[in-house]
Order: C-alpha cells, then structure tokens, then sequence
C-alpha cells in the first residue's frame, strides 16, 4: 500500500501526539516521590502510611489499563482517551488542594484510573497505526519515551516543587491542553488507516 505524503505527515504529528500521552502515564508517578518529605512534613501525614501515596496510582492504573483496553475496542480508542486525560489533569492537581490523607490517596487512587485509560488508548492506537516490524520499531519508540520520562520528570517536578510542593502537582494540568490536542489530531485516526 502506498501512503501519500500528507497521510505521512498526519500519522507523525499522531504518533508525537502519542509519545506525549505515554509520557503522561509514565509522569503519574515521578511527581509525589519529589516532595513527599515537604508534603510530609507540612501536611503531618503518619510515617508508617505516607508510602501508599507514592504506589497507589500503580496498583489502580495496573487494575485499571486492561479493563480500559476491552472498553476502547468496544467504544474507541479517543472516547477512553480524552476523558481520561481530563480525569487526569483534574485528579492529578487536586492533589496540590488536599490535606486529609484519604482525600490523598483517593486522588492518586483516581490518577492511577486514569493512567490506565491513556495508556491502554495510546496502546491501542500505535498498534492499529503499523503492523508488522514498523509497529515493533513504533512501540520501542514508546517505550523509549516513557523510560525518558521517568528520568525527566522527577528532576521537573523536583525543580519545580522548590517553591512549594504543592506547585508540582500542577503539572499533571499538561493533561487538559493534550486532550484537546488529541481531539484534534487523532480524529481522523480511522480515516488514515483506509
């Protein structure tokens, strides 16, 4: 099958689109680790619990993704995906507004839901986009990306949480512009595959 070159171009602008929800659901756990001791501290949260709000998100996105995988071939893959990516920025920087330690642990709870819907989606979109060794060659780029991510984002949270540790959580508000780029983007998702 021969492509034409604006098809080209769309699927790359796709695929960055891509790249950068995955770094979204690799960031849902690089911000807390950050500035737990501040939070901590400010915060007075008991020593012995304080570590569930770094895991949390990982148990619910682990529990969350494959559910969400068996919804976004049943509904499509943007239907999970933007709502996911609000219900992301939303849980993830509320997180800067809470002081009771199970309001905490809900909105990371809740981070981690929707990590899974992004990350199922993108996973759903990069493997219906190529087939064969492209579609290995694409997912190594992602996964590249989200190991990227891991080391990226802590140092930019980190950085950013100097001031103050609730300030790292508004980066989870990335979620909120994304969402509107993949609605624009990735709508002509099914078009392209034809």
């Amino acid at each position: 099958m021969i492509i034409s070159e604006p098809v080209k171009q769309e699927r790359f602008y796709q695929f960055l689109i891509l790249l950068a929800t995955g770094w979204l659901t690799t960031m849902s756990g690089g911000v807390v680790p950050t500035v737990l001791p501040e939070m901590k501290l400010e915060l007075a949260l008991d020593p012995q619990w304080v570590g569930m709000l770094v895991s949390t998100h990982a148990l619910t996105s682990a529990l969350s993704t494959p559910l969400f995988g068996i919804l976004a071939d049943r509904i499509g893959k943007l239907r999970v995906m933007l709502p996911c990516l609000v219900l992301y920025a939303i849980a993830g920087t509320a997180t800067a507004f809470l002081t009771d330690f199970s309001a905490l642990i809900l909105s990371r709870a809740v981070l981690g839901v929707a990590s899974g819907g992004i990350a199922a989606a993108t996973i759903g979109f990069l493997g219906s986009m190529y087939d064969g060794e492209a579609r290995t060659r694409i997912l190594g780029y992602a996964t590249s990306a989200m190991a990227t991510s891991a080391i990226v984002c802590p140092i930019l949270s980190g950085w950013i949480g100097q001031t103050h540790w609730q300030h790292a959580f508004y980066i989870y508000g990335l979620g909120l512009p994304m969402a509107i780029v993949a609605a624009v983007f990735l709508r002509n998702h099914l078009a392209l595959l034809l």
